[in-house]
């Protein structure tokens, strides 16, 4: 990177910082610094044309990397009483240098920091308690510093020369939005002609991924491929474009990775870059470099996309390494047992000499295996099964989970609040709420099942998370807002009336507004309506019955609980909050671990019937489009659950955070079992397959026309006496005296048809990564065809 030249007076005052305020320190780590960078970016958009075409174009992470830079510089220097440092400055040129590579002006980069400096400020200020401001006034003056440092960067690269690249890249891009479409704009044919480039050769899309590198440098490889007849543009962490039909003849540095997509007559869409960039991701964590066509990853794609089933196809690798033991013949890893068995494609042999064991020691080793797993691995589904889990092993983790909210430390406002609720009384004002509500709401006297203690600890309750909340100064709270919601939904269950249920809540709510009037002195009162809407909250009936449907509340039985948890699950609208106030409210065990099942009825048997047998265990149940949806315990096997349905789908067992994403994919499992009319007991391990399928529509009907269509069946529910054939031997365990009889064919009729199945689609039955891609295309192939 060009280093900036820095003054000896610059340098002097970086390398010696003064002594950091304890009060300005408290208020930068009190400013949320990810709101900042929001504001600015809003802000800019408003005031920079070309930053705003920046985000347009999906290119805003440069810029926000720009800003947080710019902000945590200057937030650096106020904490640390000092001058922006060297190394500061350096970081923030190199940002800035890189943004400029995207087409924005020096005179942006002033623009934008005039926008960011008042707006960071004015953060600082608002989250300053007045005794802290005095500090942060005399710390402000380091700020200025920051100014000398953007004013050099500035200076810097108006006399940079950037080689052209800027430009290039916009003309680039450009270019891109009119191919294939056609070039309609006169600005793409004007680009077309500086570019040099042929668009009506322009149909494959590729994705070039390489090692991390300086953006200036992927912008010189992509000049490089101009140069050969690609079109190329250059992103944050990629190179995109189109490249000429045909084989890819532009020269890839070493170590990069192409994935290249098959022509197409409409322009790519976003799925489509995403999947190539998933694909590039896939290829570099299998360390295959190079030329790669999109097809060759398209069970990587797959399982990308698919959070839901690499997660269980996880547990699978989990199982075997938690089988492999100590036993007669030493040490029996599993895991390399099935690596091993898949890659030697389950001829005894090949896969004894890969082990480096007897043959005899391979059987005992596959009987472990298929039993650790619950498969039959001569089965073509079962053993793709295993081949999808240990191609899930080897891709990137699933990203992290967010970091949580940190709650900082109150201003003003809040300490007063804080001062006034500390006085308030909890067993006097419990008292008030209980004698109120015995005088006032009858149904409470009526139900038999609130004495003053049982009602007197719910006020206390009440209260305890009321004070919470209103201390609280974060914007909103949905634990304490459910936790109000679930204590109105226990009391309607407990024969509670509706309006007197709501009534109640909104009774004690004004009683404690009215203690903390009584308690706050004249000037502390004068704070108090700037934060009673959190109280509000709280007390408003609306909010607490939002989303529960009236039927529910005038009939709080175990068949309504259960409807309302099934419904807010298999809706995917529960959040975990949601989720622990209405298991802390029906019953649940949060801390179990907790399985959905959906149960189809027999023909002739009503669901309603099957769905009180299931409650009548003691389980939640509901009756939803003709099958029964319920949650029962982990530990519940297939031989507990009723013997009518005539299906059963089991799905994943996990904690209750789990719950709404183990429901959706039991639904997904019932629904494909059922169109290929299963019964019994099913369960997602011998089902992944259909699954996956399933879960990426597009990207499996891409695969079944390329495989199928050789075989004369590029449309879907078109069956070739070759695509019959195909899958009866897959349905018959690649058996051929099995598949010959259940056709009435003569054995070397089957022969000839599996030959010619090899030499049209390239793919032979023997192989078991070829299995596994014969078997998604039948998968396809049935599920277009329900």
């Amino acid at each position: 990177m060009k280093r900036l030249p820095s003054s000896p007076h610059t340098a002097a005052r970086s390398d010696s910082p003064g002594v950091p305020s304890p009060a300005v320190v408290a208020v930068v780590d009190r400013v949320d610094r990810e709101e900042v960078v929001e504001a600015v970016l809003s802000a800019l958009q408003a005031r920079v044309p070309a930053y705003a075409a920046l985000i347009a174009d999906d290119l805003d992470a440069p810029l926000r990397q720009t800003v947080r830079v710019g902000c945590d510089i200057e937030f650096t220097a106020l904490a640390e009483s000092r001058a922006v440092s060297e190394r500061g400055r350096q970081a923030l040129a190199d940002a800035c240098r890189n943004l400029a590579f995207w087409g924005t002006a020096p005179e942006d980069l002033l623009t934008g920091f005039d926008v960011a400096g008042p707006l960071m400020w004015e953060r600082l200020v608002r989250a300053a308690q007045p005794d802290e401001l005095p500090s942060l006034l005399s710390a402000g003056r380091h700020l200025f510093s920051m100014t000398e440092a953007v004013q050099a960067i500035h200076a810097s690269l108006r006399g940079d020369d950037l080689d052209g690249l800027p430009e290039e890249e916009s003309l680039s891009r450009h270019l891109m939005r009119f191919i294939p479409a056609g070039l309609t704009d006169a600005d793409a044919r004007e680009a077309e002609l500086r570019l040099q480039l042929t668009p009506a050769l322009l149909r494959r899309p590729f994705v070039l991924v390489q090692d991390p590198a300086d953006v200036f440098e992927r912008g010189r490889l992509a000049r490089r491929l101009r140069s050969e007849g690609v079109l190329a543009a250059t992103r944050p962490d990629r190179i995109v474009g189109l490249a000429p039909d045909g084989a890819w003849s532009a020269a890839v540095p070493e170590g990069a990775t192409v994935i290249l997509a098959e022509p197409g007559p409409e322009a790519p869409t976003s799925a489509l870059w995403d999947e190539l960039h998933d694909a590039a991701v896939a290829a570099r964590a299998r360390d295959r470099h190079g030329v790669v066509e999109l097809h060759e990853m398209a069970v990587e794609c797959m399982l990308l996309a698919a959070p839901s089933a690499r997660r269980r196809l996880r547990t699978v690798i989990q199982s075997l390494r938690s089988s492999s033991d100590s036993g007669k013949t030493g040490k029996v890893d599993l895991l390399e047992t099935a690596r091993a068995t898949l890659e030697g494609n389950l001829v005894r042999s090949r896969v004894a000499a890969l082990l480096d064991v007897h043959p005899s020691t391979v059987r005992y080793r596959t009987e472990r295996l298929e039993e650790a797993l619950g498969l039959q691995l001569r089965r073509p589904w079962h053993r793709s099964v295993l081949e999808l889990a240990i191609r899930t092993d080897g891709l990137p983790d699933e990203p992290a989970v967010p970091p949580a909210v940190v709650v900082r430390s109150p201003p003003l406002t809040e300490q007063v609040i804080a001062r006034v609720a500390a006085r308030i009384d909890h067993d006097l004002l419990a008292g008030r709420i209980v004698d109120e509500i015995h005088e006032s709401l009858p149904s409470f006297t009526a139900s038999g099942e609130f004495d003053g203690e049982a009602l007197f600890q719910e006020a206390h309750a009440y209260i305890d998370e009321a004070l919470f909340a209103f201390r609280d100064a974060r914007p909103e709270d949905h634990q304490r807002r459910l936790s109000a919601g679930a204590m109105v939904e226990g009391r309607l269950r407990r024969g509670v009336t509706a309006a007197d249920a709501l009534r109640a809540l909104s009774l004690s709510g004004q009683l404690l507004w009215d203690a903390l009037l009584d308690e706050a002195t004249p000037e502390e009162a004068g704070q108090l309506p700037a934060v009673a809407v959190r109280l509000m909250r709280l007390a408003n009936p609306a909010a607490l019955v939002t989303g529960i449907p009236a039927t529910h509340i005038s009939s709080p039985t175990t068949a309504a609980a259960s409807e309302f948890i099934i419904d807010l699950l298999a809706g995917g609208t529960a959040s975990n909050d949601h989720i622990h106030a209405l298991a802390r409210t029906w019953g649940i065990d949060p801390v179990r671990s907790w399985r959905p099942v959906v149960a189809v009825p027999a023909d002739g048997e009503p669901p309603q019937r099957l769905g009180a047998a299931m409650r009548a265990m003691g389980w939640l149940a509901a009756v939803r489009r003709g099958r029964v949806l319920a949650l029962v315990p982990a530990e519940v096997g297939p031989e507990r659950l009723p013997t009518s349905p005539s299906l059963i789908a089991l799905g994943t067992h996990g904690p209750l955070a789990d719950l709404s994403q183990n429901v959706a994919d039991v639904l997904l499992l019932a629904d494909v079992a059922a169109r290929r009319r299963a019964t019994g007991v099913v369960t997602h391990v011998e089902w992944e397959v259909d699954l996956l399928v399933a879960a990426n529509p597009v990207t499996a009907e891409r695969l079944r026309r390329r495989i199928l269509g050789q075989l004369g069946a590029s449309e879907p529910g078109v069956r070739t006496d070759l695509v019959t054939t195909m899958i009866r031997h897959l349905e018959n365990d690649l058996d051929r005296a099995r598949t010959a009889r259940a056709m009435h064919l003569h054995p070397n009729s089957l022969d000839h048809r599996l030959r010619s199945i090899t030499s049209r689609t390239g793919l032979t039955f023997s192989r078991t990564e070829d299995v596994l891609a014969l078997t998604l295309a039948a998968a396809a192939h049935a599920s277009m065809s329900a």
